[in-house]
Formats: C-alpha cells, sequence, structure tokens
C-alpha cells in the first residue's frame, strides 16, 4: 500500500461510522413504547389560554383542587385518590363532574382514565390501580354548570408488594 493510501479509508471510516450510529438512534428512538406525544397536543396549543385558565365562577371566585392519596395495604395495588374542590375562600364546591387521567411518567402512553364519585363536602373518590411505583401525573378535569378547569398534579406512589 502507498504511503498516505489509509487516510481516505481512514475518513471513509469515520463517515460511515457516524451514519451507522445515527441510524441506530433513529431506530431505539422511534422503536420505544414508552415514547409519547401529548394528545390533541396542537388542538391545545390553540386553546393555550383557555386551558391554562384558572376557572372562574360567576362570582369571581377562583378554584383549588387539593390531592390527598392513601396507598393501598393489600395485594389489590389500588391507591385511593381522594379530591377536594373549594373557592377561593375554602368553601366547598359540590356537584362537579370530576374525571382524572392518570399515568406514570416513564409509561405515557398507559392512560387511565376514571370519573371520581363525588363523597360530600367538595370531596370526590376514586380508585387508581397502580401497576408500577415511580412518578405518577394525574389531571383532573372539573366542570359544573359553564365553570370548566383543568388540574395537574404529579406523585410518586409505590406499589404493594
Amino acid at each position: 500500500m502507498k504511503k498516505g493510501a489509509i487516510w481516505p479509508w481512514l475518513i471513509g471510516g469515520a463517515l460511515a461510522a457516524g451514519a451507522a450510529l445515527d441510524i441506530t438512534m433513529i431506530c431505539i428512538a422511534s422503536g420505544n413504547p414508552s415514547l409519547a406525544v401529548e394528545d390533541d397536543y396542537y388542538e391545545k396549543g390553540l386553546d393555550w389560554d383557555r386551558s391554562r385558565m384558572v376557572g372562574e365562577d360567576d362570582t369571581g371566585r377562583i378554584w383549588s383542587l387539593a390531592l390527598e392519596l392513601d396507598e393501598s395495604t393489600d395485594a389489590s395495588r389500588a391507591t385511593q385518590v381522594h379530591a377536594r374542590i373549594a373557592d377561593r375562600d375554602g368553601r366547598a364546591i359540590d356537584g362537579a363532574a370530576v374525571e382524572m387521567v392518570a399515568f406514570h411518567d416513564a409509561h405515557p402512553l398507559d392512560k387511565v382514565k376514571l370519573r371520581l364519585t363525588p363523597s360530600g363536602a367538595g370531596h370526590y373518590k376514586t380508585d387508581l390501580a397502580v401497576k408500577r411505583g415511580g412518578r405518577w401525573t394525574m389531571r383532573f378535569a372539573v366542570a359544573r354548570e359553564e365553570t370548566e378547569m383543568v388540574f395537574e398534579r404529579t406523585r410518586w406512589m409505590e406499589t404493594s408488594r
């Protein structure tokens, strides 16, 4: 082999290795089942102001959501979700329709959709089956009469063993 003939092979090999690495990373990223895109992302972007708006009823009171989780001690792995909805002055908001979408942050495609049942004094509850421990995101959609609000909470949850 001539002196200096190795350089074209080294440069070509480096370019080929870079291209192979790029293709490998694209295959890994596109085949990942945990990869998720926000549902209705475009529509939420168009309606950003309304979707992020703090809910106010006709008297101008702002609502809030307090969340408590009672983790299971039995083999069912169900966590009881308690939500209390109140206005700015702490008065309970009864008669609302409350829906929740929950998902583990590492598996956002595995969404659990639940309706919370009223239990009086602004309290609403449901059971959430926790299949895997870790950080969970819970989105609550609350509607009563003309008022609709969205709350998002994240919590660390463990599974029962």
